[in-house]
């Protein structure tokens, strides 16, 4: 084990051979391994079929805006204010935190994908205030996706780019959920992410993007509330 101190946060990162005895059995309950035992993004998120973000049927998953932005260091628009201010000058992730401190949890697991021979595990105090997927993605050298637990394994979370998946236990997701707002909160939020990237209905709409979202939608039981992304084009013989 070594420490890493970022940004004034000393971190304890698992070496390989540490991260597969202590790290990778948690992560293979929730994620579940690709086929040389490492983490795959591909195994996660295939192209053509639905999602399998999570082992475990019974969990709950939302879909979350991951990236956090300065409304002081990029002045948004005029007339997006409110927009930028939903997606990006909330913090997400803070009733997973305030949960994770109520528990004593005095860390949780992040690794990002990558063999099991060189897979560094961070060893991350649930306190840190600016928690957020710029964060993470900054001391992890700016490697996604990443996948965070903790030692109950009662939960899971996925950071990739922009967005984030969360998926747990129904108790803890309930209160993820309740303190966020909602799910109708949640869904409110990620569409507009939809609207602002996706472009749903005009011209140049992303077809490959907004099938993964209204993939990414059914799998968290979310209504789909954009018109129907254009089928996939039938290869070519």
């Amino acid at each position: 084990m070594k420490t890493k101190v970022s940004n004034g946060l000393e971190l304890q990162i698992l070496e390989p051979a540490e991260s597969w005895d202590r790290a990778m059995p948690l992560y293979g309950q929730i994620f579940g391994p690709d086929n040389d035992g490492g983490l795959n993004i591909l195994e996660i998120f295939p192209r053509n079929r639905p999602p399998r973000i999570f082992r475990n049927p019974a969990w709950q998953a939302v879909a979350l805006v991951g990236t956090a932005l300065s409304l002081e260091d990029e002045e948004p628009l005029p007339g997006l204010v409110e927009l930028y201010r939903d997606l990006h000058g909330r913090d997400h992730l803070a009733p997973l935190l305030r949960i994770l401190q109520e528990r004593g949890t005095p860390h949780f697991y992040l690794a990002y994908a990558s063999p099991p021979d060189q897979m560094h595990t961070l060893l991350v105090p649930p306190r840190r205030l600016e928690l957020d997927a710029a964060w993470l993605s900054d001391i992890l050298h700016s490697v996604l996706p990443c996948y965070a637990t903790d030692d109950r394994a009662d939960w899971g979370l996925v950071i990739d780019e922009d967005t984030m998946y969360l998926g747990g236990e129904p108790e803890l997701m309930r209160r993820f959920v309740a303190e966020s707002g909602g799910m109708e909160e949640l869904v409110r939020i990620f569409s507009l992410y939809i609207v602002e990237y996706v472009t749903p209905g005009e011209q140049d709409y992303d077809g490959v993007a907004a099938r993964f979202y209204r993939r990414l939608y059914t799998y968290c039981g979310w209504e789909w509330p954009f018109p129907e992304p254009p089928p996939a084009p039938t290869p070519e013989a």
